[in-house]
């Protein structure tokens, strides 16, 4: 698994202590397996 994140100011413009935190994760799967 991988992730890929960033901390934005909040929209009322960066002195406000909340910030806003996008995470977006990218994982891998197995191939599924062929039934005879």
């Amino acid at each position: 698994m991988r992730w890929e994140s960033r901390i934005m100011d909040h929209e009322d413009g960066p002195f406000n202590p909340e910030k806003v935190l996008m995470a977006v994760k990218t994982y891998w799967t197995a191939e599924a397996e062929e039934e005879h």
